[in-house]
């Protein structure tokens, strides 16, 4: 698999704007993708971007936190930062997914407060 850039996660994020199967195979493709330890930050970085994005249609940014917390990566401050920003949105189902995807983390040893302060 040489060679793989982001081109190919934002190509399959694009695919988050697809309708039932063919959004599934999309975000099912990305996580396998993105899984693999050499592309998981690469991975990771284009969701972020892409949930963040608020010209995004809101299905595809929703996606995109649905894959971040299937592929249970490691937290950042940029990834917190993120998740507070969209649970404070007006959209409730954005700020349902960005609450799923810090939930994990609120259950760790250390609390998002202790992570940021550090």
């Amino acid at each position: 698999m040489g060679g793989v850039d982001d081109r190919i996660f934002r190509e399959l994020a694009r695919g988050f704007q697809l309708q039932g199967e063919s959004r599934q195979l999309c975000m099912k493709t990305y996580q396998n993708l993105a899984s693999l330890a050499e592309y998981k930050v690469m991975g990771v970085q284009v969701l972020l971007q892409e949930a963040k994005d608020e010209n995004s249609l809101q299905t595809s940014r929703i996606a995109a936190l649905q894959v971040l917390v299937d592929l249970d990566a490691e937290i950042t401050e940029e990834m917190v930062s993120l998740l507070l920003e969209l649970a404070e949105s007006t959209d409730v189902a954005l700020r349902a997914a960005a609450l799923r995807c810090l939930r994990p983390w609120l259950k760790s040893e250390t609390s998002i407060s202790e992570f940021l302060l550090k």
